[in-house]
């Protein structure tokens, strides 16, 4: 979702399986949905580009991350989808497919999967290592000078906010299992307040539900708000609301916690057995 919450960006393609049971997924456009109901739609076609068709990864979709109210970042291809509409839209090829998460500014991004993982930076056509360091689920904060990221150890897993250059700064909370929850998309961005003051987090311990947190960077506390999710929460754009969904005996709950009264509200029900809090809109 757009940060003014008025398009929302999702991949069209095609799916096949080998008789292997390998899945292949090619990413043939981008709709762009408006988000006040008239679901009006904008397409960004991408079949010209065999960029998406040979290195989509079989496991996952083409990850979407919005850099402004007028771009987004599809796989490492900057979209400027609201340009002249009667010229061709040609994308601005960063540098080669990643799948791991860029810093909100386009400077920087871990990479996991390189034989030597950690933080590294676009330098001209190429990238160079800032940090070498085998992070786990990496989330930016907006103004790209540090993120949160987990690291497992011997006596369990830490969850620790680091600086832009992959610098340990602060750790933040320990546990002795459990992971993250960063539900389907993998995109964490949405966790941080829109103050870069606090984060939001779910903790899953199989088979128990996923415990909400949150991490106030101000008070330098963490929130064992007791409260469980199904999926990520969300902030409200103004910082003073954050929204889930819950499982109940009918449906899903979705429920909103008012973080000035320190009150959750069941306002909804979602139906289906999963889903993504995808963001706010304005009414």
């Amino acid at each position: 979702m757009s940060p003014d919450g008025q398009w929302y960006a999702v991949p069209f393609g095609e799916t096949w399986v080998e008789v292997s049971y390998n899945q292949y997924t090619w990413v043939n456009s981008i709709r762009l949905y408006m988000t006040d109901g008239s679901r009006e739609y904008q397409e960004y076609d991408l079949r010209d580009y065999e960029f998406y068709v040979y290195f989509s990864p079989a496991w996952t979709y083409l990850s979407l991350h919005w850099v402004d109210n007028q771009s987004f970042v599809a796989g490492m291809v900057h979209i400027f989808p609201f340009g002249d509409k009667e010229a061709e839209p040609i994308p601005f090829e960063i540098t080669n497919w990643l799948q791991d998460l860029v810093s909100p500014d386009l400077s920087r991004f871990i990479y996991r999967s390189a034989n030597i993982p950690g933080v590294y930076t676009f330098n001209d056509d190429d990238w160079e290592l800032v940090t070498a360091n085998r992070f786990g689920t990496i989330a930016w904060k907006s103004d790209s000078t540090g993120f949160i990221s987990v690291l497992k150890g011997d006596n369990g897993t830490a969850v620790g906010y680091y600086s832009r250059d992959g610098e340990l700064a602060q750790n933040i909370v320990h546990f002795q299992d459990g992971k993250l929850w960063t539900g389907y998309q993998g995109r964490t961005s949405s966790q941080w307040s829109p103050d870069n003051q606090k984060f939001v987090f779910s903790w899953e311990t199989y088979p128990d539900p996923n415990r909400i947190y949150i991490v106030d960077f101000e008070s330098e506390q963490v929130i064992d708000t007791c409260l469980n999710a199904v999926n990520v929460p969300v902030w409200l754009q103004g910082g003073t609301m954050l929204a889930y969904t819950e499982r109940s005996s009918s449906n899903q709950n979705i429920v909103v916690i008012d973080l000035e009264s320190w009150q959750a509200f069941v306002v909804g029900k979602h139906i289906g057995k999963q889903s993504e809090m995808l963001g706010w809109r304005e009414n």
